[in-house]
């Protein structure tokens, strides 16, 4: 009956291992670990490896107060004794570590322990050691008491919708996470848009209108008049020009005459002003339409003698722009009198 329960408890024995190892004690600022060992065997020897660090140094413990020998490499730690010595039963530190390379995780790994006879004694190995990342600040409102190093996540603001660390914000009518917005002239939810010059809800389409000066040029319309535009950046009180090349008739609309200018004519000039002292405000667009005829041989018509000025009285600096074609070269017939040497333009 003894030597059946003596069987019975060497099977037990070998089935749930006589030697636990396990990692503890880690720093990984330092670069140091402690291998512990929990055995109900004596120990003769021990081998082991540590995956996911490089191994530089290994004493102390158990192992050198029994008088181990104990050698290294960068990833295997040996111990045995040259004189007989042995661990006995107990629970300890069995070695200390150094090392250096860690990234997230130390496994034990390749362990052998044998007996003082040299047999083999069977074991179990702890968990690996494994960092988690998280923040560390108690102070911010993703803290995390369970993490084992900060890894740079920490928050301190919750968004509109209370989520810490999150980029929800309100629209500007107030919707959390809503995607309303103000255009250029501040309305929320408003489709005033620049124009190609910049010009919040401006009228100018083409790029090549635009202007980074006081500037006045001529286009002919569909009409077949002349419109004068105005690039200003300065109010202007009154302004005055003469057309080359052309008769004119009248000038209407645009810009002068919403804001209430009186626009008079004479055959060759275009006069504007306020009797009430209005200004056309800084802005882009259409001063005023000029109806003309042609002069007899004339193809484009010139802005000359501009001024413009300001509610002060004073010349504004203006750039004018290039002469507009009015007439096309068909329309100019040249005919040779043949009673006379020269040569009549129609």
């Amino acid at each position: 009956m003894k030597n059946l329960l003596t069987i019975i408890f060497m099977c037990f024995t070998g089935l749930f291992g006589a030697v636990n190892l396990s990692i503890d004690n880690v720093d990984t600022s330092a670069g140091t670990l402690s291998v512990t060992m929990e055995n109900d065997e004596v120990v003769g020897g021990f081998q082991f490896s540590l995956d996911g660090v490089t191994i530089t140094g290994a004493s102390g413990g158990s192992s050198q107060s029994n008088g181990f020998t104990v050698s290294t490499s960068p990833t295997t730690i040996l111990g045995f004794s040259f004189t007989g010595g042995t661990i006995p039963s107990g629970n300890g530190t069995l070695v200390d570590v150094s090392f250096e390379g860690f990234v997230d995780e130390i496994c034990l790994a390749g362990v052998v322990l044998s007996s003082p006879s040299g047999q083999p004694i069977d074991y179990t190995i702890g968990d690996c050691y494994a960092q988690t990342g998280g923040c560390t600040d108690s102070a911010a409102c993703n803290y995390d008491s369970g993490a084992s190093f900060d890894d740079g996540s920490c928050a301190y603001i919750e968004d509109c919708a209370g989520e810490c660390g999150g980029d929800a914000v309100e629209d500007c009518a107030g919707e959390c996470g809503g995607d309303a917005v103000e255009d250029c002239a501040g309305e929320c939810g408003g489709d005033a848009d620049f124009d190609a010059c910049g010009v919040c809800d401006g009228g100018e389409a083409d790029p090549n209108n635009c202007f980074d000066t006081n500037t006045v040029w001529l286009q002919l319309n569909d009409n077949g008049n002349l419109d004068v535009y105005m690039y200003n950046e300065d109010p202007v009180a009154g302004f005055q020009f003469n057309l080359s090349g052309v008769t004119v008739s009248g000038a209407s609309g645009g810009s002068a005459e919403s804001n209430g200018f009186q626009i008079s004519t004479s055959l060759t000039t275009v006069l504007g002003f306020s009797l009430t002292g209005a200004t056309i405000e800084p802005g882009s667009g259409l001063l005023t339409s000029v109806a003309f005829d042609t002069n007899f041989g004339s193809l484009e018509s010139c802005l000359e003698s501009v001024v413009i000025s300001s509610s002060a009285g004073s010349a504004l600096d203006f750039e004018v722009g290039d002469c507009e074609t009015v007439a096309s070269a068909a329309s100019v017939q040249v005919v040779h009198n043949s009673a006379d040497p020269t040569v009549d333009v129609y």
